[in-house]
């Protein structure tokens, strides 16, 4: 197999305008929009803007936490090209299949599928 694209690990940053309720601070009833990292809220759905405008007015029992910052880190699998052309996305430490029928891990290795093996990752003897 070649390696077509390799494993990228990704940072993603998204920002939120938080709100908490007053009468219960620190419940998790508070409001939570969806906005760059300068605070403006995106103005995604009439509904929730307009709520999150009350917040802001005062017109909700609410505590301004303001923003927050929220990065999640994940991988992006590699992606390697089978020996019979096609593409497979190696997302499976162990077990990633070509439509050929071909198996290969993480790294683009062939081997052979785990649930031909015991715990310890020795195949089962054939019987034939």
């Amino acid at each position: 197999m070649k390696i077509i694209k390799q494993l990228e690990h990704k940072r993603k940053v998204l920002y939120t305008r938080e709100f908490d309720d007053a009468k219960n601070p620190n419940s998790g009833r508070g409001y939570s929009f969806d906005c760059d990292e300068n605070g403006e809220v995106f103005e995604f759905n009439k509904n929730a803007f307009q709520c999150f405008l009350d917040c802001l007015q005062g017109k909700l029992c609410v505590i301004d936490k303001g923003l927050k910052k929220n990065e999640t880190f994940y991988s992006s699998p590699a992606i390697g090209q089978c020996d019979c052309g096609r593409e497979v996305e190696l997302y499976n430490a162990l077990d990633n299949f070509c439509d050929c029928g071909e198996c290969y891990n993480s790294s683009g290795q062939r081997v052979i599928p785990s649930s031909d093996c015991d715990d310890q990752g020795n195949p089962y003897e054939s019987e034939f």
